[in-house]
């Protein structure tokens, strides 16, 4: 869309003659003068019977959104320079001044556009919720131990330190029915156990598994958790770690499978063992793939879904 503005120059004459053969005076006489968007330039009076004449000087234009300034000639007509910008994905593009400037959407950038959009205390803030943190403040023993500096820490376990997208502070959220949502760290997690069964079962279950999302869609392709994401659910100083919150889950003498082969011995999974405690205390341990029968919660990172 081109924007034109045009102003013409104007002669005014006022004259009244008499049909009786003599002149007859009248007042002055007042003469508006615009352009031809009817914006005012002048007023002049003209004396009775004059005449006068009013010179249009030359315009200037510019555009809202400071594409340039331009200069006409009254009587002449100008066009407004394009507009040049840099797009959202860091594309050199052209504008006509006058249309809507239609940007590239976020959600079509990749990972590294957003990021080297980012103010440095943006980034800081996204990496501070995604980082797998210990939870509540330990207690401190002695000078430099844990609990004097466990950087990074949320400020308790199921809080977090900035909004949600649900506009509160809640680290976990439910998002459908057996479905809980962790918002520190963008997985997705089946809030009750899914039974002990072999590690393959476990595989194949995972992979089929399809819960429906109450704001309406899927969440699906399922897997067993590594070791490192279960431990970002397990409240470490808690009497009884997944008893809480979302989950509560009161496992005794319980493993849960994890997706990762213990390396000591291919035929064997490694599992998160909790112990019958009211200490609530979990280790690593081994369990074989085929003939023993593990617990075990489902999950997806947001970033795995279809």
């Amino acid at each position: 869309m081109t924007v034109r503005a045009r102003i013409e120059p104007v002669q005014v004459r006022a004259r009244i003659d008499s049909s009786f053969g003599g002149a007859v005076t009248c007042a002055d006489g007042t003469v508006l003068i615009t352009n031809t968007d009817d914006t005012l330039l002048y007023t002049k009076t003209v004396p009775s019977g004059g005449t006068d004449t009013q010179q249009i000087p030359d315009q200037t234009a510019k555009g809202t959104t400071d594409a340039g300034e331009i200069s006409f000639a009254a009587n002449t007509e100008g066009v407004i320079p394009d507009v040049d910008y840099t797009d959202s994905d860091g594309v050199e593009k052209t504008n006509p001044y006058g249309d809507a400037l239609v940007c590239t959407p976020l959600s079509s950038l990749t990972d590294q556009q957003v990021n080297d959009g980012l103010t440095a205390e943006t980034k800081n803030t996204l990496l501070g919720i995604n980082v797998t943190r210990l939870g509540e403040t330990p207690v401190q023993y002695s000078p430099n131990d844990t609990g004097a500096r466990d950087p990074g820490r949320l400020p308790s376990f199921l809080t977090l330190d900035v909004l949600n997208d649900e506009g509160n502070f809640n680290r976990f959220l439910m998002k459908g029915v057996g479905l809980a949502y962790d918002a520190a760290t963008g997985i997705y997690w089946t809030s009750t156990d899914q039974g002990s069964k072999f590690w393959t079962t476990h595989l194949v279950d995972s992979a089929a598994l399809s819960i429906p999302l109450t704001a309406g869609g899927t969440v699906s392709n399922f897997r067993l958790p590594s070791r490192n994401e279960y431990m970002t659910i397990l409240d470490q100083y808690a009497g009884k770690p997944l008893n809480h919150s979302v989950f509560n889950l009161d496992f005794s003498n319980a493993h849960l499978a994890t997706g990762d082969t213990w390396l000591g011995n291919l035929n064997n999974l490694y599992s998160i063992f909790i112990y019958s405690s009211s200490r609530g205390y979990t280790t690593f341990a081994s369990r074989n793939k085929t003939t023993n029968g593990v617990n075990a919660l489902y999950c997806v990172h947001e970033n795995e879904l279809p």
